[in-house]
């Protein structure tokens, strides 16, 4: 896994942003066959408001792809997040069963 801030390193935020980013790791990136959807899967040890998270798809669409000749309205970037890191949350469950 790579920190938040190494996987998109050209995208400006707010320095509040920065600050929460940085504890955030980028589990996984992927992108349909067809380029409509990019999906990035995070994993942070603190809950991300909702808006952040929505401010946050709105800047990689728009200042990432933008520049790459993709129209910023036919690319829908989600972001989901997982609070717990997986390896965590696996052993969390196989002690409580």
């Amino acid at each position: 896994m790579r920190g938040f801030l190494e996987v998109f390193p050209g995208l400006h935020m707010t320095e509040p942003m920065t600050e929460l980013l940085e504890m955030v790791e980028v589990e996984k990136v992927s992108m349909t066959r067809d380029r409509s959807l990019l999906r990035v899967y995070l994993i942070s040890s603190r809950l991300i408001h909702r808006k952040s998270i929505m401010d946050l798809e709105k800047g990689i669409r728009d200042q990432l792809f933008r520049e790459s000749g993709f129209r910023s309205k036919s690319l829908s970037v989600i972001i989901f997040q997982n609070s717990i890191p997986r390896r965590s949350f696996y052993k969390y469950i196989r002690t409580a069963c």
